[in-house]
């Protein structure tokens, strides 16, 4: 009865570690084949979120964007990339994209960009992932 415990116990533990493996190694999508739904400016769709969150996340959540916007920060990692454009103060727009897929040279700070990305929704800043640069 004990070694059939501990056989499923190294049953569930194989396929939680195989699951979270899945998970880490899937690849990232991209929105460059999806049309976007709106093209808006930063500052515009941050006020929006600003005054109701959830009217702006009846309009956006989910839904792809493309935002244009001036640069406040880029800020790389290994895989990921992430460009914070300008909002309100200091909050914004946060662009993330997987370095594999921008194939357009990096902005800096203070350009003007175009970013197409899907929306997550506002927490301190809007956030989009899956982003390309246009």
């Amino acid at each position: 009865m004990k070694k059939k415990l501990l056989f499923v116990l190294f049953l569930i533990i194989c396929c939680a570690a195989a699951w979270g493996w899945y998970w880490y190694k899937k690849p990232r999508t991209s929105v460059a084949a999806i049309a976007s739904t709106v093209t808006i400016p930063s500052t515009t769709l941050y006020y929006q979120y600003q005054q109701n969150a959830a009217a702006a996340d009846s309009l956006y959540a989910g839904k792809v964007l493309t935002v244009t916007g001036v640069v406040d920060d880029v800020q790389h990692s290994d895989s990921t990339v992430s460009i914070f454009l300008h909002g309100a103060g200091l909050n914004g727009v946060n662009c993330s994209m997987a370095v594999t897929h921008n194939k357009k040279p990096l902005p800096g700070k203070g350009v003007s960009i175009t970013i197409k990305g899907r929306c997550t929704g506002y927490l301190m800043d809007i956030n989009l992932v899956d982003c390309i640069i246009e």
